[in-house]
C-alpha cells in the first residue's frame, strides 16, 4: 500500500486541480534539464546571492526555495514524490498563500486618495513620506516589510550549526523566507508592465525608488500586472496559461470532431471540455519549448489565454507580442533578458539590503551565518531541514512573505497586522479533540463592525484545511488538527491593530447539535429523496423483470436516545404508520429494548435489540389486481447511522384482510449507539406482492439498501463529523506562543505571549490570554527597505537591448510531452 501511495496522491492532485498548471513564474529553458541554470528562478536567485557576498552553499539555499514555490504551490507531481499524504497536505494547505507571491493580479490605477504621510516618527525620527500610490506599491511594501518581520523571528527560533549543535538562530528558515520573497520579486520583472516603458529598462524598482525626482516621475507611468488567479475579464492584461488539454483537442482528427461536437447548436457546447476548447482556439501555440534541446513542434502546447509573461526565451515570444514592445531594435529575447538581468539586480539590492537592516538591528551575527551556511544540501537532493521549511506544519515561514489582503487595491491600507499562532496539544491520551477551534482576539482598537456596531473583536476558525473534499477523497487528505502530540502554526489576520487578548473557543457539539444535525441535514434529506428512492426500485424492477410487486407505502421511524429505554431490560414500544391510502392502509409495531451499558470514552455506548413485533391492517387497498384480500411484504432498514444499516424482507402474508394482525417477532442483531448523542432510524417501504419471486424481493431489498446507503453517504459523514465533536471535545493543551508582526508601514515583529501548562480546555469552554502591548519597531519602516542610496552593488545597471542565446532547434513528436510533464517530478529528490 505504501508504494502505491504517490499514485493515489497524484490522481488525487490531478484530479483536483486538472486545469492548473505546473509551472507559473520564470520557468525553464528545457523540459528535462535538472541543472540551476535551466530553471529561472534558481538561477536568478542564486546568481543574486553570490553578487550579494553568499557562499555557494548559501546561495544554493535560497535558490532552492525561491524555485520550489512553484513545485509546491503548481506541480502535482512533486506532490506525489514523497511516497506518502505529507506533501498534498502541505501543498494543498500552502497553494492559497503561494498565489500570493507571483505578483499578479494586481490591475487597479493609481489611487486618486492618496493617504497622508505618517505623522508618527519612527524609531530614531525617522518619517516615512511618501505613501503607497497603487497595489503594486502596496503589495512590494508588504513583501518587503513581511521578509524582515519573518528573519527577526527566525533569529529568535531554536536551530543548528554548520556542525549540527543546537543553537538560537534558524538558518534554514531564513533561507526559506529569503528564497520565497525573491520570487515574488523577481516575478515583478516578468508579470508586470515595467520594462514596457523604455525609460524604465534601464532601471530596477529599487534603483527608481531610491532617488525621490524619479519616484515622482514614476507617478505619471501606468504600473499593474498580470492577471492569473483572478477572472481574465477582471484585468487589464493576462499572465497567460499553459493548456494541455487545449494542445490535445486541437490535433488533427481530434480538432475535426470538437469543431462539430462544439458547434452552439451541440448538447455539450458549454460543458468544460468545449470551452477549453475554444479557449485553446483563441490562445497562441507556443514555439521554442524544448524536451532535451529539441524544440517542441508548433501545435504542441498553446498559451490559453495568451499573456504578457516573460518567464522563458520560448514564452517571451508571445509575451513581448502582447505587450507590443517589439520593435525594429527590440526584440521578444531583449525583453526576457532585460526582465532577467533586472530580475538579479534587484536581487542582489535586495539581499544587501535586508542584511544592512539586519545590522542595524543588532542581529549581525546572525546574518553572518545566514550569508555563510548550507541549510538545502544539494539543490537536487534537498535536506531534510529544507524540505520541512514547507512540510512541517509548525514551520510555514513562507506566511511572513504572503499574510495579507490580496491583491490589494489603489487606496488600501498599506498596513497590517497578524498573529502567528502556535499551539501544542499535549501527548497524553485523550489530549485532542475534534471540536471546532476558534481564536477570538479583542482589543478597544480592533475594529470589526457587525450590524453597525463595533464589536471589537475577530474570530478566526483555527482550521489548516477547512474544504477537505467529499467521501474517501475527505478521508485520505484532510488535515485533522489538535491531535495528541500536534503542533500547529495558525496565522490569524489581518487586523487594523494589534489586539489585547486572544481567547481559544472549544466550540463543540453538544448532544442536541447531534440531534439536530442529523435531523436537518439527513433525515429532511432523505425524506424527501425516499419517495424517489422507491419509484426508482421498483421501475427498475419493472423494466427488469416485466412485472412487479405494487408499492403501498413508505415511512420511516427515528428515535433520539433520550426516547430509547435508559435502564438495561426496559423496553418500549413504537408505531410506524404505512398509510398508502388506496393501496391499503397499515401499521407496523416495533420493540425497542436496551440490552447493555458499554464504557467508553465521553460516556460510552448503549446497546439496543429491536425487534418487529406486528404488522396490522387498518384498510385493505381498494384494488388488488381482482384479488379480495392484500399479500403485504416489507422491506425493512435498521440504520445506527454511526455503522451499515442491517436489512430484512419481511413477508409476504397472503389473505390479508382489514382489522387482521400478523406476528412477525423479527428481531434484528444488537446495535451500538453513543449513549451522548446517540441516534437510531427505521426506513420502511411495503409492498403487494403479486407475481415476484423470492429472489426478486430480496433484490428489492438490495436495490433499497443501495439506493438509500448512497442517498445517505454524504449525510452520514455530516453526521459522523458532528459526533465526533461531541464525543471527543475536551481539549488538553500544553503550550501556545503568539508572535505579531506587522506589514507594509513600520516593520515590527516580536513575542506577545508564551503561555504554558494551559491543560483542559473543555467543550463549550474557552480560556482568554492577555497579549503584551509591547511590540518593539524594527526602527526600519517599509519605505526604507526600498532606499538602495546606501547600498553599493556589483550586478550592473542593464544594457539595452540586449541579446542572449536562443533555444535549439529541432523536431519532437507528440509522445514527448509526457516526458514534459514527468521531469520535474522526476529531478527533484
Amino acid at each position: 500500500m505504501r508504494n502505491f501511495r504517490p499514485f493515489l496522491a497524484l490522481a488525487l492532485s490531478l484530479a483536483g486541480i486538472a486545469s492548473t498548471p505546473s509551472a507559473h513564474a520564470f520557468g525553464g529553458e528545457d523540459f528535462l534539464t535538472s541543472t540551476i541554470a535551466n530553471w529561472h528562478h534558481a538561477d536568478i536567485s542564486k546568481r543574486g546571492g553570490l553578487a550579494a557576498s553568499f557562499s555557494a552553499g548559501a546561495a544554493e539555499s535560497i535558490c532552492w526555495h525561491a524555485d520550489y514555490v512553484d513545485s509546491y504551490g503548481y506541480n502535482p507531481l512533486w506532490w506525489a514524490k514523497s511516497g506518502d499524504m505529507i506533501r498534498l497536505k502541505a501543498a494543498l494547505i500552502a497553494k492559497p498563500e503561494l498565489a500570493k507571491v507571483h505578483f499578479d493580479d494586481l490591475y487597479t490605477m493609481q489611487s486618486n486618495n492618496i493617504p497622508p504621510p505618517r505623522q508618527n516618527p519612527g524609531v530614531g525620527g525617522r518619517n516615512p513620506s511618501r505613501p503607497p500610490r497603487n497595489p503594486v506599491e502596496i503589495q512590494m511594501r508588504r513583501y518587503l516589510s513581511g521578509t524582515l518581520a519573518g528573519l527577526i523571528y527566525a533569529a529568535e527560533q531554536p536551530g543548528k550549526d554548520k556542525s549540527g549543535k543546537a543553537v538560537i538562530g534558524d538558518v534554514a528558515m531564513a533561507h526559506h523566507i529569503l528564497g520565497v520573497s525573491l520570487h515574488a520579486l523577481q516575478d515583478f520583472y516578468s508579470h508586470s508592465n515595467w520594462i514596457d516603458e523604455p525609460d524604465r529598462r534601464k532601471l530596477t524598482y529599487f534603483d527608481m525608488a531610491s532617488t525621490s525626482a524619479q519616484w515622482t516621475q514614476m507617478g505619471s507611468f501606468t504600473l499593474y500586472t498580470g492577471n492569473y488567479e483572478t477572472p481574465d475579464h477582471q484585468g487589464i492584461k493576462n499572465h497567460g496559461k499553459y493548456s494541455i488539454m487545449g494542445s490535445i483537442l486541437n490535433l488533427p482528427g481530434v480538432k475535426t470532431v470538437m469543431e462539430a461536437g462544439c458547434h452552439p447548436i451541440s448538447p455539450i457546447a458549454s460543458d468544460d471540455v468545449c470551452l477549453d476548447f475554444k479557449a485553446a482556439k483563441a490562445g497562441k501555440t507556443i514555439r521554442g519549448a524544448a524536451v532535451n534541446n529539441v524544440k517542441i513542434p508548433k501545435g504542441v502546447i498553446y498559451m490559453a489565454p495568451a499573456g504578457i509573461n516573460l518567464d522563458s526565451t520560448w514564452m517571451a515570444e508571445i509575451g513581448a507580442k502582447e505587450r507590443g514592445i517589439v520593435t525594429g531594435n527590440f526584440s521578444a529575447q531583449n525583453a526576457f533578458h532585460n526582465a532577467e538581468h533586472n530580475a538579479i539586480r534587484a536581487s542582489e539590492q535586495w539581499l544587501r539590503r535586508v542584511g544592512a537592516a539586519m545590522n542595524e538591528m543588532g542581529k549581525g551575527a546572525f546574518w553572518a551565518r545566514i550569508q555563510l551556511e548550507d541549510s538545502v544540501k544539494g539543490y537536487n537532493t534537498p535536506s531534510a531541514d529544507a524540505i520541512s521549511q514547507w512540510e512541517d506544519f509548525d514551520k510555514l515561514g513562507y506566511q511572513f512573505v504572503s499574510a495579507g489582503t490580496y491583491p490589494p487595491k489603489a487606496g488600501d491600507k498599506a498596513e497590517e497586522f497578524f498573529l502567528r499562532v502556535k499551539i501544542k496539544t499535549s501527548s497524553a491520551e485523550y489530549s485532542g479533540t475534534d471540536a471546532n477551534i476558534y481564536a477570538v482576539v479583542e482589543g478597544a482598537n480592533i475594529h470589526n463592525v457587525v450590524n453597525g456596531k463595533d464589536t471589537h473583536k475577530r474570530s478566526f476558525h483555527l482550521d489548516k484545511m477547512p474544504t477537505k473534499g467529499e467521501g474517501n477523497l475527505k478521508k485520505i487528505i484532510s488535515y485533522n488538527d489538535f491531535e495528541a502530540g500536534d503542533e500547529d502554526v495558525y496565522l490569524i489576520g489581518p487586523l487594523n491593530a494589534l489586539p489585547d487578548t486572544i481567547r481559544l473557543d472549544n466550540d463543540s457539539a453538544s448532544g442536541w447539535d447531534v440531534v439536530e444535525t442529523m435531523a436537518k441535514a439527513i433525515w429532511e434529506s432523505i425524506e424527501n429523496g425516499l419517495k424517489a428512492i422507491v419509484d426508482g426500485v421498483v421501475e427498475f424492477f419493472k423494466s427488469l423483470f416485466g412485472s412487479h410487486a405494487d408499492f403501498v407505502a413508505q415511512n420511516k421511524k427515528v428515535w433520539k436516545i433520550s426516547e430509547l429505554p435508559q435502564t438495561v431490560g426496559a423496553s418500549a414500544t413504537f408505531s410506524v404508520p404505512l398509510n398508502g391510502k388506496k393501496e391499503g392502509n397499515y401499521t407496523l409495531e416495533v420493540t425497542v429494548r436496551k440490552t447493555a451499558d458499554i464504557p467508553g470514552q465521553r460516556g460510552g455506548d448503549a446497546e439496543y435489540v429491536v425487534r418487529l413485533t406486528k404488522l396490522k391492517c387498518l384498510a385493505e387497498a381498494t384494488w388488488d389486481r381482482g384479488s379480495n384480500s392484500d399479500e403485504p411484504f416489507l422491506a425493512v432498514l435498521l440504520n445506527p447511522l454511526v455503522s451499515k444499516a442491517q436489512k430484512k424482507i419481511i413477508g409476504p402474508y397472503e389473505d390479508v384482510d382489514a382489522d387482521e394482525e400478523v406476528k412477525i417477532n423479527y428481531e434484528f442483531a444488537p446495535v451500538r449507539i453513543p449513549k451522548q448523542v446517540g441516534m437510531l432510524t427505521l426506513p420502511v417501504m411495503q409492498l403487494e406482492s403479486d407475481d415476484e419471486s423470492a429472489a426478486d424481493r430480496q433484490k428489492i431489498l438490495d436495490k433499497f439498501d443501495v439506493n438509500f446507503d448512497k442517498e445517505t453517504e454524504k449525510k452520514r459523514n455530516d453526521f459522523l463529523d458532528t459526533l465526533g465533536r461531541a464525543i471527543a471535545a475536551d481539549w488538553k493543551v500544553d503550550r501556545m506562543e503568539v508572535w505579531a508582526f506587522s506589514k507594509g508601514d513600520m516593520v515590527r515583529s516580536g513575542r506577545v505571549g508564551t503561555f504554558t501548562n494551559i491543560g483542559w480546555i473543555e467543550g463549550d469552554a474557552n480560556r482568554k490570554f492577555t497579549l503584551s502591548a509591547n511590540l518593539p519597531e524594527s526602527g526600519i519602516s517599509a519605505e526604507e527597505l526600498e532606499d538602495m542610496s546606501k547600498i553599493t552593488t556589483t550586478t550592473p545597471v542593464a544594457k539595452v537591448p540586449y541579446q542572449g542565446p536562443l533555444v535549439a532547434l529541432g523536431t519532437l513528436g507528440l509522445g514527448s510531452l509526457l516526458g514534459m510533464g514527468l521531469l520535474r517530478g522526476r529531478r527533484r529528490g
